[in-house]
């Protein structure tokens, strides 16, 4: 029921309903849609099955194990690999030897050139969204029994699913596979470390337990800056949107206007309806970095809250007790690690990592057709997809 029908429906929904829409949307705007729906998902889950009231996920062969070269291993372990490696094989069988993973492939490098030659982009583009919304909820079953029914972790863990597809370079399945477990062997090695006595517990006054968890970010972005250049070449961006730069006038006006609102609803309020809404002008303050980042420049940035975590905890530090002088320096100490963090976009521009030499290739650009020969109109090769 969760794999055949309720998740590839649900997948195929948000396809049709939300992202074809967008179609000719800049990838930022894509990007932002889908972090937003990932966003709205997390609360109406939340909303819908409150942590309190969920019960403990049971694996497959829930508390039976099995010995494999003198260590314990349990069933659910067994039957994730499994099918990691049977979703992995599958995956390279229906990408390149199917009619519709080739057109799947073909979309994703030129979908006007695939639908001249006969390929139904929106077709291909629904069974993906659908597939990976099966594939999705399969990872979900099968880490639920690791993590517990926890939406925020599961939901995260695309970020370890992504740095290790970054090795493969968003189009190697193998080098994929090897990136995972990579990751996972750092992060078991970490686990298994930190009981030691010979592994630092604390360094200056910031502790090493949540080393573990950041493993995935750091992984990522060592891996971004360490491979070569010339072979992370971005996709061009299409950009659609023009938004209208606002006057000083207006932006007075709005600036007028928003006070004023902010300080009659005072007066209407609650103390505890006051801190919600001061919180949420925090999170406007914090969104409000998008604008010259993604906005004005076009860089795609997922983490304004994580400077502003940055910045409190940096000022909790300062030695100058809150003043003017803390606050100028925590900014600028927080400027500091947002331009060690820009390290990979200033390298990679866009969202997608591709070969240099990928993309779809014309038989007639091909050295090795001889004239005369029948060969397919269209061929996909190191597709970004």
């Amino acid at each position: 029921m969760v794999l055949g029908i309720i998740a590839p429906l649900f997948g195929a929904a948000i396809e049709r309903v939300v992202l074809r829409n967008l179609r000719d949307a800049s990838d930022v705007v894509k990007v932002t849609v889908t972090v937003g729906l990932m966003v709205a998902m997390i609360g109406l889950a939340n909303w819908l099955w409150p942590p309190a009231s969920r019960v403990r996920f049971k694996g497959f062969f829930d508390g039976q194990s099995v010995e494999l070269f003198g260590v314990n291993v349990s069933w659910h372990k067994l039957i994730a690999l499994g099918c990691a490696i049977a979703v992995a094989l599958a995956l390279r069988l229906f990408l390149y030897r199917t009619r519709l993973g080739v057109a799947m492939r073909a979309a994703v490098d030129d979908r006007n050139l695939a639908q001249l030659n006969g390929a139904r982009p929106a077709v291909a583009s629904m069974t993906a969204w659908a597939g990976s919304a099966s594939l999705a909820g399969l990872a979900g079953i099968l880490l639920a029994a690791e993590v517990g029914l926890n939406i925020v972790p599961l939901t995260f863990l695309v970020v370890s699913a992504y740095a290790a597809a970054i090795v493969g370079r968003l189009r190697s399945l193998p080098w994929t596979f090897v990136g995972a477990l990579m990751l996972g062997v750092l992060e078991a090695y970490t686990l298994w470390a930190n009981g030691a006595s010979w592994f630092p517990q604390q360094i200056g006054n910031f502790t090493t337990a949540g080393l573990r968890s950041a493993l995935p970010m750091i992984f990522l972005f060592v891996v971004l800056i360490a491979l070569p250049q010339e072979r992370l070449r971005a996709g061009a961006i299409r950009v659609r949107e023009r938004a209208v730069t606002p006057t000083w006038p207006m932006s007075l006006l709005g600036c007028a206007l928003l006070i004023g609102f902010i300080w009659s609803l005072t007066g209407l309020l609650t103390r505890g309806d006051l801190l919600l809404a001061s919180r949420g002008l925090v999170f406007a303050i914090a969104a409000l970095s998008l604008v010259p980042l993604t906005g004005y420049a076009g860089q795609l940035s997922l983490a304004p809250l994580t400077f502003a975590g940055l910045g409190a905890v940096l000022m909790g530090y300062m030695p100058w007790g809150g003043s003017v002088v803390s606050l100028v320096a925590t900014v600028v100490l927080v400027a500091g690690i947002g331009a060690l963090v820009a390290l990979p976009a200033l390298r990679l521009q866009g969202i997608y990592l591709r070969p240099g030499h990928g993309g779809l290739r014309h038989h007639g650009d091909d050295p090795g057709v001889q004239p005369g020969k029948r060969v397919p109109q269209w061929r996909c090769g190191g597709s970004r997809s």
